[in-house]
């Protein structure tokens, strides 16, 4: 019997221990697949890396203004691995350089809702997605 406990404890203590390497609220995604993200969220590549969303600087041209360039949005990201955590950020024009964010490459960075002159969305609203590589 007393390896039957054992057994249970092991097992017990071995999910506990992964449950913790990772925030409870972070939404699973693949490398090289598309997802969806808006300011704020947080997502997990496996028990490894977490992803967050921190803050989305809207810098596209104003309404109301010409401009030479229509500008982007810049994503400030946080990428915590189990060596490190470090900010980053991620611009939507630019190719982003790999050896400072953990070697990952972010790329196809779009946002899908529909957001105009016409159609403004609050920033924490609008819809983007993207892929990451390693």
């Amino acid at each position: 019997m007393s390896g039957k406990y054992l057994f249970t404890f092991c097992l017990f203590l071995f999910i506990n221990l992964a449950s913790c390497s990772k925030s409870d609220d972070c939404v699973e995604i693949q490398f090289d697949q598309l997802f969806q993200f808006q300011e704020g969220d947080l997502f997990c590549i496996g028990t490894e890396l977490e992803i967050e969303i921190s803050k989305i600087d809207d810098q596209r041209c104003p309404c109301d203004v010409v401009c030479v360039w229509e500008g982007e949005f810049v994503y400030e990201i946080k990428i915590k691995s189990l060596e490190n955590e470090e900010e980053y950020l991620l611009h939507e024009k630019l190719e982003n350089d790999p050896t400072v964010n953990d070697g990952l490459i972010f790329s196809d960075i779009t946002m899908i809702s529909d957001d105009s002159c016409e159609n403004m969305i609050d920033i924490d609203k609008i819809i983007f997605q993207m892929k990451v590589n390693q």
